[in-house]
C-alpha cells in the first residue's frame, strides 16, 4: 500500500516552506524536466496556519521580489488588462493571473489585443496570410505588442475569415468582451458574503482551452488551477484553498502563497471575518537541482521570464523565439491551417 500523501502545517511561511523543501530533497524521486533535473514528490499539501505579510513569511524571495510578482502578474490594475498592447520595455506574458482572474473574459480580451496589434501594423487578414514570409514578418512585429503565443493561438482559434470579419467590425469583439468580463475574486467574495456556508465560492479554471491548448507542442499554460473560499459560519475565520498542477519548492511556492494571502485578506476584510488558513495542494512538488538548464536565479524578473516564456517588448525577442523549434513548428502548422494560406 502506498504511503499517504504528506500534509505539512506551519505558523509561518518560512517555517512551512523550509520543512517542505527539505522533505522533497530527502524523500523526492529524481526526475527530468524541460528545465533540468528535479527531486519531486506527488500530491503534497501545505497549510499556512497564521498567514500574514510579516517578514518571517518570506523565504526564497525577498519582499520586494514577491511584491513585483504580485503587481505585474496578479493585481487587478488597469495596466494588467489582457487587451492592453505593450510598450517598449514592458513585460509580455502568454498569460497572467491578473488577466485570468481579475479580468476574466473567456479569451475575448486576447482577441481584442491581437486585432488592435494587427490594425496598428496596418495589416488585414489577406495581407497577413498571403505568404508564409508575410506571416512570419507579421508575427515578429505583432509579437512586440502581444505575446507571440497569444497571437498564434488567436489566429488558430478564429481562422482567417473570422479574423477578417472582426478586423472589419472590431466593435463586435468589444461587445463580447464587455459582456463576458468578470472579476473572479469579487464574484467568489460576493458568494461568501451572501452565503457563508456556500460551497460554490470557486473561481473558474484559469486555463482557456481555446487559447492555451492550441499549441502543438504545448507552450505556456497556467499551473494555478483554481481558488476557493471555504464554507463556514459568518463568525468563523475565512479559509482559502487552491489546486496547483506543479509547484517549485525553491522559488515559485512563496509567490503562490502570497498570492493566496492577499486574495484571502481582501475577502476577509470585505465580509468582516477573521483571517483563517491558506491551503495549497500541488500535484507535483519539486526542487530543481542546480544545472546549466536550471541555474540558480536571484532576479525575480529573469526567473519569471524563464518559467512563463515571457519577454520584454522592443528587444527583438519574437524573432528569436520563431527560430526555436517549438515556436517555429507551431507557426508553420497554424499558417498551413489558415483558410487564406497559399
Amino acid at each position: 500500500m502506498a504511503d499517504p500523501a504528506p500534509v505539512f502545517r506551519g505558523a509561518t511561511l518560512k517555517e512551512l516552506l523550509a520543512e517542505a523543501h527539505d522533505y522533497v530533497v530527502s524523500h523526492g524521486v529524481k526526475r527530468e524536466s524541460s528545465r533540468g533535473s528535479t527531486y519531486s514528490v506527488k500530491a503534497l499539501t501545505l497549510v499556512w496556519e497564521n498567514p500574514s505579510n510579516s517578514d518571517e513569511n518570506y523565504w526564497g524571495w525577498s519582499r520586494e521580489a514577491a511584491d513585483f510578482y504580485q503587481q505585474i502578474f496578479v493585481d487587478g490594475r488597469p495596466e494588467n488588462r489582457p487587451e492592453r498592447l505593450a510598450e517598449k520595455g514592458d513585460y509580455i506574458f502568454p498569460y497572467t493571473y491578473a488577466a485570468r482572474s481579475r479580468f476574466w473574459d473567456g479569451g475575448w480580451g486576447y482577441i481584442q489585443a491581437v486585432l488592435r496589434a494587427t490594425q496598428r501594423l496596418g495589416g488585414d487578414s489577406a495581407a497577413v496570410t498571403k505568404t508564409q514570409g508575410a506571416f512570419f514578418i507579421y508575427l515578429k512585429a505583432a509579437g512586440e505588442l502581444v505575446h507571440l503565443q497569444v497571437i498564434l493561438a488567436v489566429w488558430d482559434w478564429l481562422g482567417s475569415q473570422q479574423m477578417a470579419a472582426f478586423l472589419e467590425n472590431p466593435f463586435t469583439v468589444d461587445s463580447f468582451m464587455a459582456r463576458s468580463r468578470v472579476d473572479q475574486l469579487k464574484r467568489v467574495i460576493n458568494e461568501i458574503e451572501d452565503n457563508p456556508a456556500s460551497r460554490r465560492a470557486v473561481t473558474v479554471s484559469f486555463v482557456y482551452p481555446e487559447l492555451d491548448q492550441r499549441m502543438k507542442p504545448l507552450l505556456g499554460i497556467p499551473p494555478y488551477q483554481f481558488f476557493q473560499l471555504l464554507p463556514g459560519e459568518a463568525a468563523e475565520p475565512l479559509h482559502s484553498f487552491h489546486v496547483h498542477r506543479s509547484l517549485d519548492a525553491g522559488q515559485g511556492v512563496l509567490l503562490d502563497f502570497m498570492h493566496d494571502y492577499y486574495w484571502l485578506a481582501e475577502a476577509a476584510a470585505r465580509v468582516n471575518r477573521p483571517l483563517g488558513t491558506v491551503t495549497v495542494t500541488a500535484g507535483d512538488f519539486h526542487v530543481y537541482l542546480p544545472s546549466e538548464a536550471a541555474p540558480a536565479v536571484d532576479r525575480i524578473e529573469k526567473w519569471l521570464m524563464d518559467v512563463t516564456d515571457g519577454y520584454q517588448a522592443g528587444l527583438g525577442v519574437p524573432e528569436k523565439l520563431l527560430q526555436k523549434e517549438n515556436y517555429q513548428q507551431n507557426a508553420l502548422r497554424i499558417y498551413s491551417l489558415l483558410g487564406d494560406a497559399q
